[in-house]
């Protein structure tokens, strides 16, 4: 048993014991499959660096020679031990490192960091020159990151440091990497039966029982230790003439990371070199999956009868949890980094709705990562995929089911069945979406988001921050996906109308000779009155506008006249002007049948040709012949599509920006000569969606002729 006792009476024992046969390997227990761990002591054991003793090298420590030997404390003297043997349990023990036993190994009879607290040592690149020294060359050493998994390169002083400092990346790799994530391996049998420790089987043939999460980031810090009372950290020893410095600890009362003023020496395993360490590593002992929501202070999310969470997670022990299908349908994302290994490991695939195996590093982030096969099964055996509607979220039965829809199941009120790409489920209607009040959120995650919602009474999409969480469909990621979806243009071509500065209200007109020749004399929508809208030419003869930058940055498409082409560009979310499109299919729609008025499109004989000149030909029943605005010498058939929701004899009105038709409540009045008329929920959905597919595929390959 481990147990301080006078330094004068073990430094003679020390003499007389000093010249045994045998000197203490330096490896953590590992063992083949299923076989209890032990501690190693001989000299042939691998990895290569337990190899390191004997000869010359007594009396240093594995790593950094002497520099990284423990000191009594506030003295200059180094902290000695004695190795005994217990008959009773047949392998080695010591006595003496002060007051830290738990976090030294005794190396030929001095103190020297256990590879658990080797490998957690922050980067120290040794003492500084003192005035009057000459410079020295400085020597080329590796340090073990263990926040990134990494052995990292560094200039040495040549003079103090700590244990983590390797000669080589060789010796930094087969030290510290492969083995437990922080702390010590357990060394004694029937390890299972300790609820402190976890065991597992690492690669192919090994065994490591390492600390579970919560040992690590208790008050114990992941050591044994045989105290009546313990503070929520421990400062360590402080060497003679030596500086504390700054670390962090995980409270479990507060369950938050704090600072606390680290002496340098001994401590433990609930020690971390920065906050954001400290509470990635702490915070995923609280949830059975996932890790638990912060604020924006970072700290862990709590909740209780009166503090609930967010429709995404659930309340355990005081502490938001992510559900399952919160867990299993995140995407991972893929950092910029070089991955220093990878392993095999299970993720929750949505095009599959099955778990399959991914290769992990610590640059692939996210909690939809499982150790095994048969943990990501468990989890995520219930989820199910969520179908993503155009517009908000797909409707869900009490027990958070998506409701199928079909011609004999229609959708509830404001809700309209769509098919989403794998099944028909019942997305809200454009109209509800846009009607529902302004609404932040709850709070959850480490920062709020700048999103968008639609003012109904002032025809008008506004910024607001939202908290992360809940609120409602009414939240668009742009100020163009909100304008673009809510916002009724008085002009059926998009953009405004002139404006009488005297009064503020568009003027009338009542004909095209009234506006200047870039406008014309149209009927506004929503209203009865005729004003000056721009042409649909001028429109799409401005040049592309990135506008100014808020919120989220898109990709749009713009109408060059000179090349009668449309081509994309980098929009940063605000401003600019109306030739800016959501697709290159609209795009073209809108602007090559800029000669036709509001919701027609020009006549093409077949996907592969030109518009129809009608001073050569006819137009087709429905069209009229027109002179083209881009071309003089040229006439063009203009007419309305039904996109499957209207009578032969009628056509809806179509939004300029995305050419889709524009959806209205049912019997009202859209515009003065126009009126909503309602069909079947599921029918209007498949009959819309099937005129759309054949209006694209149109454009489509019209853009491969231009």
């Amino acid at each position: 048993m481990k147990s301080k006792i006078n330094n004068s009476l073990y430094l003679l024992v020390i003499l007389v014991r000093f010249d045994l046969s045998f000197h203490p390997g330096y490896c953590e227990p590992s063992c083949a499959k299923l076989h209890d761990p032990f501690r190693q002591w001989t000299m042939l054991v691998l990895p290569r660096v337990c190899q390191f003793f004997g000869g010359r090298a007594r009396g240093n420590c594995p790593t950094n020679t002497i520099n990284s030997a423990l000191y009594e404390r506030a003295t200059h003297r180094i902290a000695t031990c004695l190795t005994f043997t217990s008959r009773k349990e047949h392998h080695h023990q010591f006595i003496g490192c002060d007051e830290y036993p738990e976090v030294y190994d005794c190396i030929a009879g001095i103190c020297c960091p256990t590879r658990g607290m080797t490998c957690i040592q922050p980067l120290n690149t040794g003492d500084k020159e003192r005035e009057g020294e000459g410079e020295k060359e400085r020597e080329n050493r590796w340090w073990y990151n263990s926040a990134s998994g990494q052995c990292l390169a560094f200039k040495y002083s040549g003079k103090g440091g700590n244990s983590n400092n390797f000669l080589s990346q060789m010796q930094c790799e087969a030290y510290c990497k492969g083995r437990c994530a922080r702390g010590d391996p357990i060394d004694v049998t029937n390890s299972n039966e300790n609820e402190n420790y976890l065991c597992k089987i690492h690669d192919t043939d090994r065994m490591l029982c390492c600390p579970t999460p919560a040992f690590l980031c208790s008050s114990l810090g992941g050591v044994n230790v045989e105290k009546t009372t313990l503070k929520p950290y421990s400062p360590g020893s402080l060497r003679r003439g030596a500086s504390s410095i700054q670390r962090w600890y995980w409270d479990t009362t507060d369950l938050n990371c704090k600072p606390f003023k680290y002496n340098g020496q001994g401590g433990n395993f609930n020690n971390f070199e920065d906050r954001k360490e400290c509470a990635t590593f702490c915070s995923s002992r609280l949830c059975l999956h996932g890790s638990p929501l912060r604020d924006p202070s970072e700290n862990v999310q709590r909740c209780s009868a009166t503090s609930l969470c967010p429709d995404t997670h659930e309340c355990r022990h005081t502490v938001c949890c992510p559900k399952p299908a919160t867990t299993c349908l995140q995407p991972l994302k893929s950092l910029d980094c070089e991955p220093a290994e990878t392993v095999t490991r299970w993720m929750y695939s949505t095009e599959h709705g099955m778990c399959k195996s991914v290769l992990s590093s610590r640059c692939l982030q996210g909690d939809n990562q499982f150790d095994s096969l048969e943990e990501c099964q468990t989890v995520c055996s219930s989820v199910q995929v969520q179908p993503k509607c155009p517009i908000g979220k797909a409707y869900k039965s009490l027990d958070g089911v998506v409701l199928r829809c079909s011609s004999l199941k229609p959708c509830p009120s404001s809700y309209e069945c769509v098919y989403t790409g794998s099944v028909h489920a019942c997305c809200p209607s454009r109209e509800y979406t846009c009607n529902q009040m302004f609404s932040p959120g709850t709070t959850c995650g480490p920062s709020t988001h700048q999103r968008w919602y639609y003012d109904a009474m002032q025809n008008k999409c506004n910024q607001f921050e939202y908290q992360g969480c809940n609120g409602n469909d009414n939240n668009f990621a742009t100020r163009m996906d909100c304008v673009e979806t809510c916002q009724r243009d008085e002009c059926p071509d998009g953009g405004a109308a002139l404006v009488d500065s005297s009064n503020g209200r568009s003027i009338a007109c009542e004909k095209n000779d009234d506006c200047p020749s870039t406008h014309t004399c149209t009927r506004q929508l929503y209203t009865n009155r005729t004003s000056c809208c721009p042409s649909r030419k001028w429109t799409c003869s401005h040049d592309a506008s990135e506008g100014v930058s808020c919120g989220q940055p898109s990709k749009r498409f713009y109408f060059d006249p000179e090349s009668e082409t449309c081509k994309q560009f980098d929009y940063l979310g605000c401003a600019g002007n109306a030739n800016s499109f959501a697709s290159r299919v609209a795009c073209y729609q809108f602007c090559q049948s800029a000669s036709c008025s509001s919701s027609e499109i020009v006549y093409h004989p077949s996907n592969l040709d030109e518009p129809l000149d009608c001073s050569l030909k006819p137009c087709p029943r429905h069209f009229t012949c027109v002179r083209s605005v881009w071309d003089e010498t040229k006439n063009v058939c203009c007419g309305s599509p039904n996109f499957g929701v209207c009578s032969s004899t009628q056509h809806p009105m179509v939004a300029f920006s995305t050419q889709q038709p524009m959806t209205c409540t049912p019997n009202a009045q859209v515009r003065g000569f126009m009126k909503c008329v309602c069909v079947s929920t599921a029918k209007s959905a498949q009959n819309r969606d099937a005129g759309a597919q054949r209006l694209v595929e149109f454009w489509r390959e019209r853009e491969h002729v231009l």
